[in-house]
């Protein structure tokens, strides 16, 4: 599927509610990673295509957007197949329409220069960040199971990419499973061990989908 058919795609997903909805009600939850989605978003053209002002809300992570979705304070989200795992498990009422992106190597796990890791099995004992519930989250066990790595045996701990990235610049972390903007900046006096297309190729692949509340 390229580019312009997924831009389209979702147009025609948010066409859909703003037959349903004013503007005021229109309002979609959208998260940081990269996706081709947000070039459309940025130039402003799934507004043009429904003729209505969209109000974009951004999350941290896709438990937060499901949260918001499952309280209908938002219509239509944005998401990792992680969070719409939990979502489904729960009966919450949302429609996927689109999947919009395989993750790949859009999330990583990145360990600190200097912290001592450069082998999966140095792993153990360190602190490594990760939001919970989502694809890095799902991406990050991955890896321990294949690396034959005790997860038990790491301490993992819940942070979303903004935490991430101040826990990261505070030293509190010795690495984090997770995606842009923190993404980068915590490359930058880092090196990745593992990202989630090598992840997914070991078995346990992610992906980005867009959603909607069934009424």
């Amino acid at each position: 599927m390229n580019l312009l058919f997924k831009s389209l795609a979702l147009a025609a997903g948010l066409a859909t509610l703003a037959v349903q909805a004013t503007a005021a009600d229109l309002v979609v939850g959208y998260q940081t990673g990269v996706d081709p989605s947000k070039v459309a978003q940025a130039d402003g053209r799934y507004d043009q295509a429904i003729g209505q002002k969209i109000d974009w809300r951004r999350f941290n992570s896709g438990p937060e957007v499901v949260a918001a979705l499952a309280s209908g304070d938002v219509q239509i989200g944005n998401l990792g197949s992680s969070p719409l795992a939990a979502a489904t498990s729960r009966k919450l009422p949302l429609v996927t329409f689109l999947v919009s992106a395989q993750i790949d190597s859009a999330e990583a796990l990145v360990v600190r220069d200097g912290s001592g890791i450069d082998r999966p099995e140095q792993l153990v004992g360190k602190t490594i960040a990760t939001p919970f519930v989502s694809t890095s989250h799902y991406s990050l066990l991955g890896a321990l199971k294949h690396w034959g790595v005790d997860p038990t045996k790491v301490k993992i701990v819940n942070l979303n990419p903004t935490e991430t990235a101040a826990a990261w610049r505070r030293g509190d972390i010795d690495g984090a499973f997770v995606w842009s903007p923190a993404l980068g900046e915590i490359k930058k006096n880092g090196k990745v061990l593992a990202d989630a297309a090598q992840v997914g190729s070991w078995g346990a692949p992610t992906f980005e989908v867009w959603v909607a509340r069934k009424d």
